[in-house]
């Protein structure tokens, strides 16, 4: 079992180490997250598209 992040730092790391693991997983979930949901949700509408031409065209 592989010890925590903060465990392995200093004592006056570990207040870094925490802050810095809180903000970056909110980072992922308030701005990246959305951003692939976006883009996947247009990717889906793009292959929709073609093959909706793609049947009327048959």
């Amino acid at each position: 079992m592989q010890p925590e992040l903060a465990t392995l730092a200093k004592n006056g790391e570990k207040p870094f180490f925490t802050i810095w693991t809180f903000f970056d997983c909110y980072v992922f979930i308030l701005f990246a997250l959305p951003m692939l949901i976006h883009y996947e949700d247009i990717s889906y509408l793009k292959i929709t598209r073609k093959v909706c031409n793609q049947e009327k065209s048959e």
